[in-house]
């Protein structure tokens, strides 16, 4: 039963990311539609076969930009191409001609600028525009001393037409590979219906089942690829290794421009470099079994030779610079195309473009059988049995490595940015605490390799209204009234508490913690039932609750630091604290009166201590005010009485004297008249008295003794 369950969920999985990649691309895959079937009919052909036929330089660069846009799949390519080099094409023009068309169109640049945003939508068709030029130049370069005749014999040019026929069941039909279609001189109206005719016929017939299973294949990987699976590390080395896995992957097989690009976007958001997505871009439409081996008869196999060097070359020339100047802003468009929000007139926009495209797609699969693919598989089967038997020789070296890229995930480790690895041979640890990084190691059952996280910070919290612990939305234990506490006075709380915390040793988390998070949570459980249990609720509710907070982090810091289990506490909040719901607002009330009441006894001291401040204050003013005027009356005193002290002697020698002086004082201090000024010795016949002392005349006085 539970294996079952353990089906239906992933099949559920799948089938929601599908839908949901679908949703996503179906909107731009109409549009590229109909841009293609603007390009088949405006655009004369008889430009095309024009210029194609120019020599050297002019008709590389003719064939290149002409047959970037062409709305022609990977597969009618071929055929186009027999017929433009039967028109005579240069061997050089036919080579950039078969590059640039199927690693590039309308439709496939529209579909990338939806999954991996502008930047790839526009660095993609430039990349193939250098890469097809590449080929044609590697072409002329080799067939320079040739005389530029078409190379087939009869044979093989019956066997061309055969492999061009059966190349994905098209058969010339409907729209005629062999002749392009030229544009007729019709009126815009015809042209109009001709646009869509094309464009959601046989263009979409072309493409409808390949896209189809592009579109299932990121589903799978993003339902079923865990998060950096494809990440090989951000050294240089990692990121050529990668592109050359790209570059084996893509080559043998074939890849339709339109199917690769979803496939890609789910690739880069399961970790993939964008770099290493482009080369799969450019590499997988532009090469594949089948067709090295129609190139290598029509062109030589030289310049086949050539032909998939460049192509390589360039495109992993492309993906180291993409990787270094925009890997980020790649990576981010893919990330949100496939897992943003859309607001509401998107939404509606988005899904009638994804039921429009989903009826065309069914009409499409009723015109064309589904045998045409699955004989298309088998031709492909075929042609790849030949050309391995043909060329066994020379594919010995070119197998030997690719199996040893192949097998590059059984005996190597990627540890990822912000991630810590360990190496486990036989359940013994080899390596631990791996920085982040590429490693050998012997591959699977001998060695087991450990990757976890430790960068990123965790947080769980228990769910305040269904009970339970939830790890980022997700429930990871379920436990009736795990939410609900008991305070001193008999009363149920319902807390709700969120935990932060990192990982601190990866050998402790990964071996003695089978579920870390449960266990911290029932250590949180532990400590908030030893702390509530001592408060009644009414504390709870008011002076308690930040106290209450920092114990239960205090101590869920310390418990779970002595368990040593890996993982470190970094802050717990008690996010809010309930009563139940049917007591809620009773307790709500009860809590703002008490708060109430507390305000206002915190306003009556605060007025007490400040009234008390004050008399303290006036109290100490007037101390020392007294202070001062008693040293001032006290100096003055004895200022008095040091003024005194000579006057008292004087007085002893000269009584009489004193006394006049005395006499005239005070009559002078209480008549007006003029200031007098005496000056006498001790022991003289008497003393000179000045009305002024700059005046000239003395009146001179003598008293006797």
């Amino acid at each position: 039963m539970e294996f079952l369950l353990a089906i239906y969920n992933i099949a559920a999985s799948i089938l929601s990311e599908t839908v949901g990649i679908f949703y996503e691309s179906s909107i731009f895959i109409l549009i590229g539609l109909l841009f293609s079937g603007i390009m088949h009919e405006f655009i004369p052909m008889k430009l095309i076969t024009k210029n194609l036929g120019q020599k050297g330089i002019k008709g590389i660069f003719w064939a290149t930009i002409l047959g970037a846009p062409l709305p022609l799949c990977s597969c009618s390519v071929l055929p186009a191409a027999a017929t433009l080099r039967k028109k005579g094409a240069s061997k050089a023009a036919t080579a950039s001609f078969i590059v640039s068309v199927p690693e590039t169109g309308v439709d496939s640049v529209i579909i990338s600028y939806g999954l991996l945003g502008p930047v790839m939508a526009i660095y993609r068709p430039i990349a193939a525009i250098v890469s097809a030029i590449a080929a044609g130049l590697a072409c002329a370069f080799l067939t320079r001393d040739e005389k530029d005749q078409d190379p087939l014999t009869n044979n093989d040019k019956k066997q061309l037409e055969e492999l061009t026929k059966h190349q994905h069941g098209h058969s010339h039909h409907d729209h005629d590979h062999d002749e392009l279609s030229e544009s007729k001189n019709i009126g815009l109206k015809q042209k109009t219906k001709g646009v869509f005719e094309y464009g959601f016929g046989p263009m979409l017939d072309d493409i409808a089942f390949w896209i189809v299973v592009g579109l299932v294949i990121t589903g799978v990987m993003l339902a079923l690829v865990p998060d950096n699976f494809f990440f090989f590390g951000d050294s240089l080395l990692a990121s050529i290794l990668s592109m050359l896995i790209m570059v084996l992957i893509s080559v043998p097989l074939y890849t339709c421009a339109s199917m690769s690009t979803p496939v890609a976007a789910g690739l880069i958001v399961s970790g993939l470099s964008p770099g290493a997505a482009l080369v799969y871009l450019l590499t997988g439409p532009a090469t594949s079994i089948a067709t090295i081996n129609i190139v290598g008869k029509m062109l030589g196999y030289r310049v086949m030779w050539a032909y998939l060097l460049s192509i390589i070359i360039v495109a992993i020339c492309f993906g180291l610079m993409l990787d270094f100047f925009a890997a980020d802003i790649v990576r981010a468009s893919a990330v949100v195309a496939l897992n943003s929000a859309d607001s509401t007139f998107w939404m509606i926009v988005k899904t009638a473009a994804a039921i429009i495209f989903s009826v065309h797609v069914l009409f499409s699969f009723g015109r064309k059988s589904y045998r045409a693919p699955v004989q298309d598989l088998k031709n492909q089967a075929i042609t790849v049995a030949n050309f391995l038997k043909t060329h066994q020789r020379k594919l010995v070296s070119p197998s030997a490595l690719a199996l040893v890229l192949a097998l590059y995930p059984f005996y190597t480790l990627q540890v990822p940015p912000g991630n810590q690895g360990m190496i486990l041979r036989f359940g013994e640890i080899i390596d631990r605490d791996l920085s982040p990084g590429f490693y050998f190691r012997l591959p699977s059952p001998i060695t087991e390799t450990v990757v976890i996280d430790t960068e990123n910070v965790r947080q769980i919290s228990i769910d305040e209204s269904l009970g339970g612990f939830t790890t980022g939305g997700e429930r990871v234990n379920s436990y009736e009234n795990s939410n609900t506490y008991l305070t001193a006075d008999e009363n149920v709380l319902l807390i709700k508490s969120v935990i932060t915390y990192e990982i601190n040793d990866i050998y402790n988390y990964h071996f003695f913690s089978e579920k870390n998070e449960n266990l911290l949570m029932d250590i949180a459980r532990q400590v908030l039932v030893s702390e509530t249990v001592q408060l009644p609720i009414d504390d709870v509710f008011t002076i308690e609750r930040g106290n209450l907070e920092a114990r239960f982090r205090d101590q869920l810091k310390s418990r779970v630091d002595k368990l040593e289990q890996g993982f470190k506490v970094l802050d717990a909040r008690l996010v809010y604290v309930h009563a139940p719901n049917r007591v809620h607002d009773a307790f709500r009330d009860v809590a703002s009166a008490l708060e109430d009441l507390q305000r206002e006894l915190f306003l009556a001291d605060g007025d007490a201590i400040s009234m008390l401040n004050a008399a303290k204050g006036n109290s100490e003013t007037i101390k020392a005010t007294a202070s001062v005027v008693a040293a001032r009356e006290l100096a003055f005193a004895k200022g008095r009485a040091a003024a005194f002290k000579p006057l008292s002697e004087v007085h002893q020698a000269y009584p009489y004297l004193t006394e006049k002086r005395l006499q005239m004082e005070a009559q002078e201090k209480w008549l007006i008249l003029p200031t007098l000024y005496l000056n006498g010795l001790k022991n003289s016949d008497g003393v000179d008295l000045w009305l002024d002392p700059s005046a000239e005349d003395v009146v001179r006085f003598k008293f006797k003794d």
